[in-house]
C-alpha cells in the first residue's frame, strides 16, 4: 500500500479547511470590527442626545424654579397688600366714626387678624416697609 496515496486526499482536505478556517476567521474578525464601531458610534450618539436632552432638563428645572420662586413673592406680596387694604379700610371706619360723633354714617372698625397690641398707623408702616423692601430687588432687576 502506498502511503502517499492515502495521505494525499487527507493533506487536500486539510489545506482546504484551514483555508475555509482562515476565511472565515478573518470574516467574522471584520464583522466584529464593523460590528463594534457601530455599538461605539451609536452609545457617542446615544451620549451626546443624552447631553443635550440633560441640558434642556436642566433649563427648564431652572426655569420652573425661577417661575416658583417668582409666585411665592407675588403670593407673598399679595398677602401683604391684602392685609395692607383691610389695614386701610380700618383706618377709614375709624377716620369716618370720628368725623361723625352722633354716629351717622359710621361703622364700627373691621376686626384684623394681624397683632392687635401695635397701633393701626404703626401695622399699616410695617406692611408698607415690608412691600418697599420686597419691591427693591425687582426694581434693581428692571434697571438691569
Amino acid at each position: 500500500m502506498n502511503w502517499i496515496s492515502l495521505i494525499g486526499p487527507a493533506m487536500v482536505a486539510a489545506g482546504v479547511s484551514g483555508v475555509i478556517a482562515v476565511v472565515g476567521s478573518v470574516t467574522t474578525a471584520r464583522k466584529l470590527r464593523r460590528l463594534q464601531a457601530d455599538r461605539l458610534e451609536f452609545d457617542f450618539a446615544l451620549a451626546a442626545h443624552k447631553l443635550n436632552l440633560d441640558n434642556t432638563l436642566a433649563a427648564i428645572r431652572a426655569a420652573a424654579e425661577r417661575y416658583d420662586r417668582d409666585l411665592s413673592e407675588l403670593k407673598r406680596t399679595t398677602d401683604l397688600a391684602e392685609r395692607a387694604v383691610a389695614e386701610f379700610y380700618q383706618v377709614k371706619d375709624i377716620v369716618a366714626a370720628a368725623r361723625s360723633p352722633n354716629g351717622f354714617g359710621a361703622r364700627p372698625p373691621r376686626d384684623t387678624v394681624e397683632n392687635p397690641e401695635l397701633p393701626v398707623f404703626g401695622r399699616i408702616d410695617h406692611i408698607i416697609a415690608e412691600i418697599k423692601q420686597m419691591c427693591r430687588p425687582a426694581k434693581q432687576s428692571i434697571r438691569q
